[in-house]
């Protein structure tokens, strides 16, 4: 908004900043990510080999099984997905602001919350689909994702440091449906302007390395401060 009228490339500059985010997740969740990808492998051997059973859920897989719960509600972003995107593209801050007040009432009060007993095992069906159903709060301008599934999860109970794993984790398919949903159509057109100027490109890979850095930095600092239970600062800051 400060910077000019949005545009194609405004849009295809933020997803791919959104992929720098990504690289961050990875960086900083590594020691989890690794054994959940090894986790999954297993179990779809364990699947096509008729061996899978819910009842004997080892290692990641139980963890693995509700990431893919709380995906489910992303159906509703996907179909209403022109709606939401438009308030981002309006030329108006007047939702992002509003937005941005929702996100500080629900980070204070989230920050209310006494430490939850729920850990990676213990995760139930219900808690896992009200963290991902959250996502659909968050597809607005100005709600933060992160804060919002967060904070959804320190009120299902989620232990602090599992309420911030968690909702790093389930933002990988996320970030990653929508960068690759932005990258199928600049290659289905003539793509954004950006990408076709070498100048640009490098500008562009400049600006995800920059994301990746401090969005590193950022998530020890989130993770840090949601376990010293000091969470309403990011509510003071948005609000």
């Amino acid at each position: 908004h400060l910077m000019g009228e949005g545009s194609e490339d405004d849009v295809f500059l933020t997803i791919m900043l959104h992929f720098g985010t990504l690289i961050a997740i990875f960086i900083a969740f590594w020691g989890t990510i690794k054994p959940l990808l090894i986790d999954c492998a297993r179990m779809i051997l364990k699947i096509f080999t008729g061996k899978f059973k819910l009842s004997n859920l080892k290692g990641k897989e139980r963890l693995l099984l509700m990431l893919l719960l709380s995906l489910v509600p992303a159906i509703v972003i996907v179909v209403f997905k022109d709606f939401f995107e438009s308030f981002a593209a309006d030329g108006s801050i007047l939702v992002e602001g509003i937005c941005f007040l929702i996100t500080a009432t629900l980070l204070y009060f989230a920050s209310k919350t006494p430490e939850g007993k729920t850990g990676e095992q213990d995760i139930k069906p219900r808690q896992a689909f009200a963290v991902g159903a959250s996502q659909i709060l968050a597809a607005l301008p100005g709600v933060s994702r992160s804060g919002t599934t967060i904070s959804t999860g320190l009120f299902a109970g989620f232990k602090r440091e599992l309420a911030v794993t968690y909702s790093f984790l389930l933002g990988i398919p996320a970030i990653l449906a929508a960068g690759l949903s932005e990258l199928l159509d600049a290659m289905g057109g003539e793509g954004p302007s950006i990408i076709n100027n070498a100048g640009d490109l490098f500008t562009l890979l400049f600006c995800m390395a920059v994301a990746a850095a401090v969005g590193t930095v950022s998530i020890k600092i989130v993770k840090m401060l949601v376990v010293s239970n000091k969470f309403k600062i990011f509510a003071y800051y948005t609000l």
